[in-house]
């Protein structure tokens, strides 16, 4: 979302005759039958109307689907996504309720920079949709609302960059991705407390990644929270508590685990310091331990007194079978 949308909101909700919005896609082949394409199913603005939804449900689970005649014998075929919600709503508003739909303008509510013509059987280019073939890469960007950047340009987070784009796809990617990395600095600076910082030094396409980025590939891509030693603000004198136990599993195997869990020593303070870790015993995976301390009025009920809350471990054990042992 690139600018606020209110008056797109605000009419929906204002018409009464409409029950959904969005922006087209263009169909998956030529030629363009008018019923071979489906909504864009990134952004769609649906009212919460909980008896239409059980419409939608039941006509959903009601309604036939031919590989040859399309939903309901209707037409409605042959797109990515045709028994998905996508196909079944482009049949709905096409063939059950018409005119309850409104399809937005695609270079400003779902600019996805893609090239609006294809080549058809005969090596002509066509336009992959007739009613709509505007270029929308080359569309003021200030003009656009929302972006959907997954295709074309690739998730920011990939650091994707592709050194054979056309002049206008490369100037509208390098934009869909700065907007996206604006944003992430405006949240850092705005919002991320004594965060992990991000260092901002990666070379490649600067212009585009804004520092974020040192190579293509995900693993290049500079992560909000990356495992990045957390700043030191616990109390200097903390004790460890460890445990080991054993998991035992079918067929004779096992596994011999550690946890430990570090804790400041003193209590009653507003703030609370933990840290832990649970590996193999000898062995020490990238496992992750994750703490919920419950300071609620109901916990204090229970427990009585002034407690500083009590612990549920949120074990998220990545790979737990990885290493077996044969007793």
């Amino acid at each position: 979302m690139m600018q606020p949308i209110d008056n797109i909101y605000d009419s929906f909700i204002n018409d009464p005759s409409q029950k959904v919005r969005y922006t087209g896609d263009y169909p998956t082949n030529l030629p363009n039958t008018g019923s071979n394409s489906g909504p864009n199913m990134h952004w769609v603005m649906l009212k919460p109307d909980p008896v239409f939804f059980d419409t939608l449900v039941n006509s959903y689970l009601s309604t036939d689907y031919s590989p040859i005649l399309g939903w309901n014998n209707q037409g409605v075929k042959d797109f990515d996504g045709i028994l998905g919600v996508k196909g079944f709503l482009a049949h709905y508003f096409s063939r059950v309720e018409t005119g309850k739909n409104d399809i937005l303008q695609r270079c400003v509510y779902g600019n996805a920079n893609i090239d609006p013509y294809a080549i058809d059987p005969s090596g002509n280019a066509v336009c992959r949709d007739p009613d709509d073939c505007q270029d929308c890469r080359i569309v003021d960007f200030d003009s656009i609302k929302v972006i959907k950047m997954i295709h074309t340009c690739g998730k920011p987070w990939e650091c994707s960059y592709d050194d054979t784009w056309d002049e206008g796809t490369k100037i509208m990617c390098e934009s869909f991705h700065r907007s996206w990395f604006s944003a992430r600095i405006d949240f850092e600076e705005s919002c991320w407390h004594d965060g992990p910082p991000s260092y901002r030094a990666g070379t490649f396409h600067p212009y585009s990644f804004m520092g974020f980025c040192s190579c293509e590939g995900l693993t290049c891509y500079d992560r909000m929270i990356d495992d990045k030693a957390a700043p030191m603000v616990c109390d200097k004198d903390t004790q460890t508590n460890d445990a080991f136990g054993r998991l035992t599993l079918d067929n004779g195997y096992f596994q011999d685990q550690h946890m430990g869990l570090t804790t400041g020593i003193l209590t009653g303070s507003p703030g609370a310091c933990v840290s832990g870790y649970i590996t193999l015993v000898g062995f020490e995976p990238p496992y992750n331990l994750g703490i919920v301390i419950d300071v609620s009025g109901s916990t204090k009920a229970s427990f009585g007194g002034n407690p500083t809350g009590k612990f549920w471990l949120l074990l998220t054990l990545f790979g737990l079978m990885s290493i077996l042992i044969k007793d």
